[in-house]
Order: C-alpha cells, then sequence, then structure tokens
C-alpha cells in the first residue's frame, strides 16, 4: 500500500483539535500504541500492539527525508512474517510507546501522537488506495501541512524509532 506522509512536532494539540474540526475532519477516537521494533535488512519491521485489538505487524519502506514524502507499507500476521523474514531475529531493537488520536479528512488520517520520551507530534498519512490518485493525495497533505503550519514545530524525518534509545538486553 502507498501512503504520501509529513510529520513535524506538534506545538498546540489543543489548537490542532479545532483545526480539525474546522476543516470537517472526523475523530475516530484515542488509541495507546506499542510499536515494538525488530532488526531487517530492508525498510523497518514492527510488532503493533494496542489494547482491544489483535496485535498485527507492519512492514513500511520511507526515506528518512523532510517535507511531504511517500512510503511503502504492508500489514502482515505471524505466519506472514515467517514467510517473508525466514529466521527473522525478533528480538526487540526498539520499542515506541504512544498515545494517538485519529482524526480523519477524506482518505487523509490525521495523527496527533503523545510519544513517551520523546514529545508530541502531527503525523497525516494520505492512504492511497485503488481508484485513488497518487498526485492529488499528496495535494491534499500539502494543504494540510499548510493549514497546521502555525501550530507545528519541526518537520521530521526519521520515523519515531529513530528517535528513541535502542533496549538493553539484560
Amino acid at each position: 500500500m502507498l501512503n504520501i506522509e509529513y510529520k513535524a512536532e506538534l506545538r498546540e494539540r489543543d489548537l490542532a483539535r479545532g483545526v480539525c474540526r474546522t476543516l470537517g475532519a472526523v475523530f475516530q477516537g484515542k488509541f495507546e500504541q506499542t510499536d515494538v521494533f525488530v532488526r531487517v535488512d530492508e525498510g523497518r519491521l514492527k510488532r503493533r500492539e494496542c489494547p482491544g485489538e489483535p496485535t498485527h505487524w507492519i512492514w513500511y519502506k520511507r526515506s528518512d527525508q523532510l517535507g511531504v514524502r511517500e512510503s511503502q507499507w504492508t500489514k502482515l500476521d505471524e505466519q506472514q512474517v515467517d514467510v517473508r523474514f525466514p529466521g527473522l531475529d525478533r528480538r526487540p531493537w526498539k520499542r515506541v510507546v504512544k498515545r494517538r488520536e485519529l482524526w480523519t479528512l477524506e482518505n487523509i488520517r490525521i495523527h496527533l501522537d503523545e510519544v513517551l520520551g520523546i514529545g508530541s507530534f502531527l503525523e497525516f498519512e494520505g492512504v492511497v488506495a485503488q481508484g485513488v490518485d497518487a498526485q492529488e493525495t499528496r495535494l491534499k497533505v500539502e494543504h494540510l501541512v499548510a493549514e497546521f503550519r502555525p501550530l507545528l514545530g519541526e518537520p521530521i524525518a526519521s520515523s519515531y524509532e529513530a528517535l528513541v534509545e535502542p533496549l538493553t538486553t539484560v
């Protein structure tokens, strides 16, 4: 699956909620998520845990660049992980714990994230599904960046995984 994404520090969460409402975004809920990363040769692989939901894996590949960018991703179950990554060392490498507030606006997911130990962030994920134009989605994400710009701090080029310390083994 293809996403068009943007991530930045978030300075004003309450004002961001107001912008979401003004733009007509729909509040989907608040979630606690823990992403446990393991090392793979290409891209990133994380096991997502969310209370009340089945645990699943997400593999994704995205360049670490500032600004609006593309991401390729796939949701996997345990068996698919075994097939795609035979002999995978599943020892956790990094752990990202976050409280996520999810809003949607058409095919754009708006995340207001509080990430344990590193801060508050806003992330746009424009989902490019079948019948959805990637360039149109990019323009929507760029428009949202402009709408939220006064509430944003520095843009983030990497994933949250790159911002947290590696886990220590005992």
